[in-house]
């Protein structure tokens, strides 16, 4: 169908003509351009103007120029993109080329001129749109930006602030929300739009992610090795982010919140907290698991050794524990202070019968050591009713564990050196350990995990990637040592599908599985006190280090212990297995006697509800083959 008839030009073509004007060219009084010159050339003027560059459908070429008495021939270049009549046919994936001959015919005069377009499937308007529609309002990430289209159409685009999203397409993250905007042009051959203004927001950090830059900032520039020894200089404040810090320690007499370590004569394990107050008002907080490094007490005397351990246990300030989780029924005592008595753990033995299910006998070499909890709050889920429930067969399941603790003892159901079911895995995936392209440069380093997955050590990418990318790492994170060779070595890692996390192998096959009794009406931190006498007996039996005693989510991802890991208990349990532990290889032949007054007991149990502001106590320190009291001192423990 015909679509453009433009009388009206050739109406005001031959007015021009009648008053002796040559549009498009002419000098005026004495030209010598013949009338048909003058004929054609208004005609070419109007196929300039009329026929359009950019053709999408079909369009009108006239074959007749009735004011002056001529006939147009048209011939195309591509009969099959555009015909001699008009007819379109764009190629749906490209734009082409195509000239357009048309013949002027005026008598026995004739002359033949060109016009050249594009073909195309889509307007420019078309394209522009596509450009466009490769953007979100919002910018959260690299863009590979497409700038070619229909093999003819090129899109001319510029970031107005390239500290933001530069030309590239490469995105670079604000601190906060900000504005920019995109100007962009196209191109087709001879043809260019005018500029276009696309607005857009270059999204800022999360608060999470502020979070975690301040944290890895700690981590690689100021933290560096968490195994301390001397004062901390704790930053109070993040210039990039324009944040604020606070820090605070779980136990300020071994760090204290302003940075000041005081060693003992055991290792002494520290959660310290920094807390951000970030801009918007929000905040955060990132934890980091320290141990203050033992005392050399190679020429300390026995007296001044005895008073470092008691000092460890007459905290200055006691703030109390409330155990949160699934153990939220569990406070039955505001609190204990860690008062030790040399005497070892009371265990009942009786084994699960060979033939059931969850007695294994498939025999183990220890490696390490896995606290659990029940998480069984029905108030008659003792440590004694968890075992004989264990013991029956576990209504036909293979779970099975080592030993239950709770209130009322220590109860084994499976031998340490056979195989039991309790920290997921298979009875052949053992715990091992896999070098690092890491020198060992601190004792205890911050651990992580890069973008593409890598485990991170201090900031830098080690050789030992996640078996699941883009799964996160248990919390407790891995288990590593230092080899002698001066390189970090990490436990071999797997994948735990039931708990959907990168854990560490071997939680069955080389593993002592202990279940914390949490029930109502108990009190978690005397099953805590009895748990970590009974961990450090075990470090010492089969010579661990701490670093052997994980949580079940080390090895599988779990939340569990979940009663310890709610209430951030974990680092101050550890602290409690090291007391045990230093004074079951060193002070075996002392004797220590407690007495409490007003709220706190002879064990060291505060009252619950105490509304006192500290509480008062004393030891005597007898050795065991003398019959005078070798050391006593009374001592006083500010309370919340």
């Amino acid at each position: 169908m015909k679509k453009i008839i433009l009388f009206l030009v050739m109406f005001f073509a031959l007015v021009l003509v009648g008053c002796g004007e040559v549009p498009g060219g002419g000098d005026g009084p004495g030209t010598t351009e013949s009338d048909f010159e003058k004929s054609f050339n208004i005609i070419a003027e109007y196929v300039e103007a009329n026929v359009p560059y950019i053709i999408t459908e079909d369009i009108e070429l006239i074959e007749e120029y009735n004011e002056l008495n001529a006939t147009i021939e048209w011939s195309s270049s591509n009969e099959d993109v555009i015909s001699f009549v008009g007819s379109a046919t764009p190629d749906k994936s490209k734009a082409e080329e195509v000239v357009l001959s048309y013949k002027v015919m005026i008598g026995t005069e004739e002359k033949t001129g060109t016009k050249t377009v594009i073909v195309s499937p889509a307007t420019v308007e078309q394209v522009l749109q596509r450009f466009e529609r490769q953007f979100t309002s919002t910018i959260t990430r690299d863009y590979n930006v497409k700038t070619d289209f229909y093999e003819l159409f090129e899109v001319k685009w510029y970031s107005t602030d390239e500290s933001l999203f530069d030309n590239n397409g490469k995105y670079y993250k604000p601190k906060n929300d900000t504005n920019f905007e995109i100007k962009y042009s196209v191109k087709c051959k001879e043809f260019e739009s005018e500029e276009k203004t696309l607005k857009l927001t270059a999204i800022g950090q999360s608060d999470l992610e502020k979070v975690e830059e301040i944290k890895n900032w700690i981590s690689t520039e100021v933290l560096l090795d968490l195994r301390l020894t001397d004062k901390l200089s704790l930053p109070t404040y993040y210039e990039p982010l324009g944040v604020n810090i606070t820090w605070e320690s779980s136990n300020v007499d071994v760090v204290s919140n302003d940075g000041k370590v005081t060693q003992y004569v055991f290792d002494r394990y520290v959660t310290l907290k920094a807390k951000y107050e970030l801009e918007n008002g929000s905040g955060g907080t990132s934890r980091f698991e320290c141990i203050v490094e033992a005392l050399d007490t190679s020429n300390m005397s026995e007296t001044e050794i005895l008073e470092n351990f008691l000092s460890a246990v007459s905290v200055s300030y006691y703030k109390g524990v409330k155990f949160g989780g699934n153990g939220s029924d569990c406070n039955q005592s505001y609190g204990h202070l860690n008062f030790y008595v040399n005497e070892d753990s009371k265990v009942d033995v009786n084994y699960i019968p060979v033939g059931y299910k969850n007695r294994t006998q498939i025999k183990q070499d220890v490696k390490l050591v896995v606290v659990h909890d029940t998480g069984n709050m029905n108030k008659g889920a003792t440590a004694a009713a968890n075992a004989n429930y264990v013991r029956s067969g576990y209504g036909g399941s293979s779970t099975g564990w080592h030993y239950t603790v709770g209130n009322d003892g220590v109860f084994q159901t499976v031998p340490d050196d056979e195989v039991a079911y309790q920290a997921n895995g298979s009875a052949n995936q053992y715990t091992t350990f896999e070098k690092t392209n890491i020198k060992a440069t601190w004792k205890k380093p911050n651990f992580g995990v890069s973008d593409d997955y890598y485990i991170t050590i201090n900031g830098q990418k080690s050789n030992i990637k996640l078996p699941k990318s883009n799964v996160k790492l248990a919390s407790d994170g891995p288990i590593y040592e230092i080899g002698s060779d001066g390189y970090y070595y990490i436990a071999k890692l797997w994948y735990c599908e039931s708990h959907g996390a990168n854990a560490t192998q071997g939680g069955n096959a080389n593993s002592i599985g202990i279940e914390s009794a949490v029930n109502a009406g108990s009190d978690y931190l005397l099953t805590c006190r009895i748990l970590a006498k009974l961990v450090a007996e075990l470090t010492i039996k089969y010579d661990l280090d701490l670093s052997r005693v994980v949580q079940h989510n080390t090895m599988s991802g779990k939340d569990c212990p979940n009663a310890i890991r709610t209430t951030d208990f974990w680092y101050t349990f550890k602290d409690m297995v090291s007391l045990e532990k230093f004074a079951k290889e060193n002070l075996s032949n002392y004797e220590f006697t407690w007495t409490g007054t007003g709220d706190i007991d002879n064990t060291g149990k505060i009252k619950l509800g105490t509304t006192a502001t500290e509480v008062n106590y004393s030891v005597s320190v007898n050795k065991k083959d003398q019959s005078s009291v070798f050391f006593g001192k009374s001592y006083t423990t500010k309370i919340n």
